[in-house]
């Protein structure tokens, strides 16, 4: 159970009739003599049982601001109620209170007194059974407070996991300094004895409780120095009755583990049993008990293998989502690099078409000096053909002016097919890159054409006479049989020369072509 938002404030006075909501946990503050009593109830009507947790002592770790309630993540059947011991508030040097309050004020009388009125407004008891349902439980210090309430709220039970019984075996130092205002022990023991033992609160009530007290025998130390001494002095009073059915039942345990307190499912199965536990008093838990905690330590142990296994697995699967995302990665860098690529690519055809455009501005500039040229030498032909019969020696100046003309022009037409032919070098190129997809091909294709030109392998005389259906105009004047062949001719199964064997990838011709 989550600690809830829910909060109810009230004064002691008021909790008799009080509503409490039933199925939802909340938070209760319950305000006697300007001191803040905190629970943490949870109210259920599936079961008629009230089982009332006590705290032990305060972990390092908790926040003292607020309050602490021990195992309020443990799971019950019954209704619930976490006791919060406001004597930790007194000063933070107080980890474990024991309920114990100021010199005027004992809280764990009053919470007592809470309990019990809450109960009431719950149940309808009636002479014989009134607080019969409340169970109290705790360990330790907790376990000292649970015995203590039940001796309190008479006719209710206490479960205690290896009770203390008397406070002051050992020397609490905070409790004496601000509980007791540095009081001598025989002050303490003078005037609150009944406080700080179990067996003078007994005395006090002339009321055994109805109890469950769990103890290891493994502590030879503490069963000879406190647990001895307690029921010998309790079979000492006088009012002990061997019919009486309020008297303390104690259960057993070896387990050889010190203190250590019972798991949820083996606490929860105590309370299921505590009538017939209190009833029989049957107190061995190997007789008891033994077969079902072997088998649900059994289970205990398939489930940690199961859960090992489990991890294992997902330990590898965390290594091979791992490969994964590093190949992804790679791939990713890859794509990178070829987008970027290109991109390169490009601003290389941008730039080869914009010298193009340039250099097709040129030839039209030079086909109009041409065109003048041409104009001019008919001129000059008319000319001289008007005064041919005028001169001869004229006519022979003018003849080999013309020769020499006629030269340079010829040196001129030479010079203009050689510079076309070095323009439109890159057209092939730009083709393969535009053509082809999936892009990832385009290097291989490029690769392929550059092969087919410095080698013998392509017959082009035979590519165009099989498929006479190629334009000449275009594959021959500005494009390559060859540029055909890589872009379309080889996905189409074209034959390149007349004793061509099929070849399964271009990777594959490119390796023939290299050696």
């Amino acid at each position: 159970m989550n600690i809830p938002n829910k909060i109810i404030e009230c004064n002691l006075e008021s909790l008799e009739g009080y509503n409490f909501p039933v199925n939802k946990p909340f938070n209760l503050i319950v305000y006697a003599d300007d001191i803040k009593y905190e629970f943490l109830v949870n109210l259920k009507d599936t079961s008629d049982k009230l089982l009332i947790l006590t705290p032990g002592s305060i972990p390092n770790k908790h926040d003292r601001t607020k309050p602490y309630y021990e195992r309020y993540n443990w799971y019950f059947e019954e209704s619930t109620i976490f006791i919060n011991d406001p004597t930790t508030y007194i000063n933070d040097e107080i980890t474990t209170g024991w309920g114990l309050g100021t010199l005027d004020n004992w809280y764990l009388e009053t919470i007592a007194e809470i309990i019990s009125k809450i109960s009431r407004n719950l149940y309808k008891y009636d002479v014989n059974n009134q607080y019969g349902n409340i169970m109290f439980y705790g360990s330790l210090s907790g376990g000292y407070m649970a015995i203590m309430l039940s001796i309190l709220v008479k006719n209710s039970i206490s479960i205690a996991e290896v009770p203390q019984l008397e406070i002051f075996r050992s020397y609490p130092k905070p409790i004496i300094k601000y509980v007791f205002k540095d009081m001598s022990l025989k002050q303490i023991h003078d005037n609150y004895e009944y406080r700080i033992s179990i067996i003078e609160l007994i005395k006090k009530e002339k009321y055994i409780p109805r109890s469950i007290v769990l103890l290891d025998y493994t502590f030879d130390l503490d069963l000879n120095k406190e647990y001895f001494s307690f029921f010998q002095k309790l079979c000492e009073l006088p009012y002990i009755k061997k019919d009486d059915k309020n008297n303390i039942n104690v259960r057993i345990i070896g387990r050889n583990k010190g203190h250590e307190t019972l798991k949820p499912w083996q606490l929860r199965d105590v309370i299921s049993n505590v009538n017939k536990i209190i009833d029989t008093s049957f107190y061995d838990v190997s007789t008891i008990h033994k077969n079902k905690i072997m088998e649900q330590e059994k289970k205990i142990k398939e489930y940690e293998e199961e859960l090992k296994n489990e991890i294992n697995q997902i330990s590898l699967n965390n290594k091979e989502i791992a490969q994964y995302q590093n190949e992804l990665k790679y791939h990713l860098e890859k794509i990178h690099d070829n987008d970027k690529l290109l991109e390169d690519y490009k601003k290389d055809y941008i730039r080869e078409e914009d010298q193009i455009q340039a250099n097709d501005k040129k030839i039209v500039d030079y086909q109009v000096e041409l065109d003048k040229l041409n104009r001019k030498i008919i001129e000059e032909d008319t000319q001289f053909k008007e005064y041919k019969q005028e001169s001869t020696n004229k006519y022979n100046d003018l003849k080999e002016k013309l020769t020499i003309r006629n030269k340079v022009t010829l040196e001129y037409y030479k010079l203009k097919g050689s510079l076309k032919k070095k323009l439109i070098l890159w057209i092939p190129y730009v083709y393969i890159l535009i053509k082809t997809r999936p892009f990832n091909e385009t290097f291989i294709n490029i690769r392929l054409y550059r092969a087919l030109q410095d080698n013998e392998w392509f017959d082009v005389g035979f590519y165009l006479v099989v498929y006479h259906e190629l334009s000449r105009k275009k594959w021959c004047k500005f494009l390559t049989p060859e540029t055909h062949y890589v872009c379309y001719g080889f996905n189409e199964k074209k034959l390149p020369n007349e004793d061509y064997t099929y070849v399964d990838s271009k990777k594959e011709l490119l390796r023939l072509l290299k050696k």
